[in-house]
């Protein structure tokens, strides 16, 4: 469980990766080839503050706006830290606002060194960890997400809903801290908890093991088809998204691309990224800052 992670010290301590999975680049040629890439000098970077002083927007009302529910902002938060870990800085702070020159990494270092936290498979383990103990005598991390009786643990004193809390701190009792940085996504968190306990208190028969097995997975399923049938068909082109369902990826996939599965660096720092501008200011300005994890 990523207990002590957070987007800007990332883990804390070595021992909360239970496994890691790998990058890679899903054009590599690419990634190796200098005149596709943009040019290392202080012009890059200064051109670069200028785009992200054009997408931190202040005007409430923006003509541009894409009429997206809000919601998805942070649905798409919630889909990137179930599918990703580490990839943000090691530092708290950014060297960017110094003036300090942006020097690419060599592409084949970063594919060496840098590690998935999480299983890129839309499976939930950013809700349910390494799941309960099932075998008798046998203790996962996860444990104490679970009651007895393996369901999930909600905060729900006098109707008020929430992730559970350490009394002490406050701090969430949840398979990935960074889903507590801020109250919506943490109540989207909630509402996983709920939905697997709706379905675990729906079936009469079987014991908890087997009641459990059976929730998680109509769980992921659930969450697997609002990921591509409500959320990619929301922020990305329609067509795009019908095409590859009847006929498959085209650059990477079980039927294309190289053989070996890894997490594209492409989408996961890159093209993903495209979440951050979704934020509305009319909401940003009201909401409470991300809670310190």
């Amino acid at each position: 469980m990523f207990t002590k992670f957070s987007h800007t010290g990332e883990v804390a301590t070595q021992d909360e990766l239970l496994f890691t999975t790998p990058f890679g680049y899903m054009f590599p040629d690419a990634a190796h080839s200098s005149s596709r890439l943009l040019p290392n000098s202080p012009e890059t970077l200064a051109a670069l503050k200028q785009l992200g002083d054009a997408m931190a927007t202040d005007v409430v009302a923006n003509p541009n706006d894409s009429g997206i529910p809000a919601v998805f902002t942070y649905f798409g938060q919630f889909i990137d830290h179930d599918l990703t870990a580490r990839t943000d800085r090691d530092s708290t702070i950014s060297t960017l606002g110094r003036g300090e020159p942006v020097n690419p990494r060599n592409p084949d270092e970063v594919t060496a060194s840098l590690r998935n936290g999480r299983r890129p498979q839309l499976d939930l383990d950013s809700v349910f960890g390494d799941g309960p103990s099932l075998a008798a005598g046998s203790t996962t991390e996860s444990d104490d997400l679970y009651d007895a009786d393996l369901r999930l643990v909600v905060f729900n004193p006098a109707g008020r809903r929430d992730v559970p809390r350490d009394t002490a701190n406050r701090s969430a009792r949840i398979a990935d801290s960074r889903n507590d940085e801020n109250p919506n996504i943490s109540a989207l968190h909630c509402a996983f908890l709920l939905f697997y306990n709706k379905i675990y208190d729906a079936q009469v028969a079987g014991t908890p093991a087997c009641k459990h097995v059976r929730a998680r997975q109509l769980t992921r399923w659930a969450y697997q088809y609002v990921v591509v049938q409500d959320y990619l068909a929301k922020v990305c082109d329609l067509a795009v998204v019908i095409d590859t369902l009847a006929n498959g990826p085209r650059f990477y996939g079980n039927s294309a691309g190289p053989g070996q599965t890894f997490m594209p660096l492409e989408f996961s720092t890159a093209a993903f990224r495209f979440g951050h501008t979704m934020i509305d200011h009319a909401i940003s300005s009201t909401v409470p800052r991300p809670r310190s994890t």
